[in-house]
C-alpha cells in the first residue's frame, strides 16, 4: 500500500475531451427530456407520481456543459449563428441526469460469490462473518492486494458503473482498520479519481464491525478517535459509522462522529440494518447528511427524520444480496416527509454496479413510484452525498451529466430491470458507450 496522499480528495470535475469547441454538441431526437430541474435547493420530500418532462427534444453542450435545452425546434433556432455542432442521435429515447450512486464500497479486494450459497441454505450474515468469512475476510483480502490491483479493480468497476449510467459516486474506506491503510486507501481513491470519468466522494468509513485486535467495540472507537481519524480527516469529506447490533452502540458511534466532526469532517451513519438500535435518531441529532440500510425503524424514527436535513438512503440491492428478512420501509419514510435516495451499496457482499437495477427493486419491493426512484437515484442522491451544486439534475449551466435511455420514458427503467436500457453517458459532455448497441 502507498503513503498517505497528499492532494485534495474532495469530489473532482470529470474530464471533458472537447473542452474549447465552440459549437459544442447537440443532442437530438429525445422522445421525452426529464430534467428535474423543479427541485432544490434541498432533497424532494413526499410522494411522486409524475415529473416534469419535455417531449420532442435537444440539449446543447458547450465546454462540457448545458447551453440550452428544451423543445427540439427552440433549441435548434437558439443556437448561435454559424454553430455546426456535433450532432449526438439519441434515436427516439429518453433522456435524465446522470445517476449518483451515494453508497458504495468500491475500493475492496477478492469475491465473496462462494458465500452466497451459504445464504440460500439459511446461514446469517453474522454466522457467515463469525466464521471468518463476510467482512472480516474482506478486511484480510483487502490488507493484503497490492496498490496496483486496488487501483485496477477501481478503475474497472467505475467504467462498469458509468455504462451503466452513473456519473458520480461515493466510495467508502473501512477495509484497512489502521491508519496507514486507511490514508492509503484514500490515496489509492484521489488517484483513479484524477484519470477516469466518473467525480468520486470519499468517505472515511469505520471498520465494519469490530477487527478481533480490539478487545470490543469501546476500545475501537477510542482507537479510531486517537489514531485514525487524526491521519485521515483531512483527506476525506465524510465520516461514516455503523450503529446497529454488532458493532457501535449509540454513545460510542456519538463519539467518533463528534470527533470526526472536530477534524471538519460531515457525517454519514450505516444505521438500523439488523436491529432499530437508534441510529437514524443519531443521525437527526447531529445534523448527519445521511442515515443509510434503515431496514428496522422505531417508532418514531420517521417522524424525527422528518424534521431533519438528512436523507435516508436505502438499498434494496444490500437486502436481495443477503436474502435479509425485510427491506426498508419506504413508504412509511416518504408518507412522513423522509427525503430518500437510493445506492447500489456495491461491494463484495452486494455486487451490481447498476442504478437502474437498484431503481428496479425499490419499485418492485420497496412500492417506490418509478418518478420518486429516479429522483431518489439523482437529484436526491446527489444531496446525500454533498454533490448537489454539481449532479443530479439537468439545468442551464450546469455539468453535462446525462443519460441517453435505449427506451423512450424513465419509466421503462425500473420495468426492464433485466435489460441495460442505457444507450450512452455523457460525462461532463463527453459522450461513453458508444459501442453498445
Amino acid at each position: 500500500m502507498p503513503n498517505n496522499p497528499t492532494s485534495s480528495t474532495h469530489a473532482t470535475s470529470g474530464r471533458n475531451s472537447h473542452q474549447g469547441e465552440a459549437a459544442g454538441l447537440l443532442i437530438t431526437n429525445i422522445a421525452e427530456l426529464t430534467p428535474l430541474d423543479e427541485f432544490g435547493p434541498g432533497p424532494q420530500r413526499g410522494g411522486l407520481k409524475h415529473l416534469k418532462s419535455i417531449k420532442n427534444a435537444a440539449i446543447h453542450v458547450v465546454d462540457g456543459r448545458i447551453r440550452d435545452f428544451g423543445p427540439a425546434e427552440r433549441v435548434v433556432a437558439g443556437l448561435p449563428k454559424g454553430a455546426a455542432p456535433r450532432v449526438l442521435d439519441a434515436f427516439g429515447g429518453a433522456v435524465v441526469p446522470g445517476f449518483v450512486d451515494c453508497h458504495t464500497h468500491l475500493l475492496y479486494s477478492g469475491s465473496r460469490a462462494d458465500e452466497y450459497p451459504m445464504r440460500v441454505a439459511g446461514a446469517s450474515y453474522s454466522e457467515i462473518s463469525s466464521n471468518g468469512g463476510g467482512v472480516t475476510r474482506t478486511i484480510r483480502e483487502s490488507s493484503d492486494a497490492t496498490s496496483s490491483d486496488l487501483k485496477q479493480a477501481l478503475t474497472a468497476r467505475l467504467e462498469k458503473a458509468l455504462l451503466n449510467g452513473t456519473t458520480t459516486a461515493e466510495i467508502k474506506t473501512g477495509y484497512w482498520v489502521a491508519p496507514e491503510g486507511e490514508g492509503a486507501a484514500l490515496g489509492i481513491i484521489a488517484g483513479v479519481s484524477a484519470s477516469q470519468p466518473v467525480d468520486l466522494v470519499q468517505t472515511f468509513h469505520v471498520a465494519l464491525g469490530t477487527p478481533a485486535r480490539f478487545g470490543g467495540a469501546g476500545e475501537h472507537a477510542r482507537y479510531v478517535i486517537d489514531h485514525v481519524l487524526p491521519a485521515v480527516a483531512s483527506y476525506a469529506r465524510f465520516c461514516d459509522v455503523v450503529c446497529d447490533v454488532g458493532a457501535f452502540s449509540h454513545n460510542e458511534a456519538r463519539q467518533i462522529l463528534q470527533a470526526a466532526g472536530r477534524r471538519g469532517l460531515n457525517f454519514k451513519i450505516h444505521a438500523d440494518e439488523f436491529s432499530a438500535a437508534g441510529g437514524a435518531e443519531l443521525a437527526a441529532e447531529l445534523g448527519a447528511v445521511s442515515a443509510d440500510h434503515l431496514c428496522f425503524l422505531g417508532k418514531d424514527t420517521a417522524q424525527t427524520l422528518a424534521k431533519a436535513q438528512t436523507v435516508a438512503v436505502l438499498l434494496p440491492a444490500t437486502c436481495h444480496y443477503l436474502l435479509a428478512p425485510r427491506f426498508a420501509d419506504a413508504r412509511q419514510l416518504i408518507d412522513a416527509g423522509v427525503p430518500i435516495a437510493l445506492g447500489t451499496d456495491h461491494g463484495p457482499g452486494s455486487p451490481t454496479l447498476s442504478m437502474p437495477f437498484v431503481m428496479g427493486l425499490a419499485c418492485s419491493w420497496l412500492r417506490m413510484d418509478p418518478a420518486e426512484a429516479l429522483v431518489a437515484a439523482t437529484w436526491n442522491a446527489a444531496c446525500a452525498i454533498g454533490a448537489a451544486s454539481t449532479a443530479g439534475q439537468i439545468a442551464v449551466g450546469r455539468p453535462a451529466d446525462l443519460v441517453v435511455l435505449k427506451a423512450p420514458t424513465y419509466r421503462d427503467l425500473p420495468y426492464l430491470i433485466d435489460q441495460n436500457l442505457v444507450r450512452y453517458t455523457l460525462k461532463d459532455g463527453a459522450v461513453f458507450g458508444k459501442h453498445i448497441n
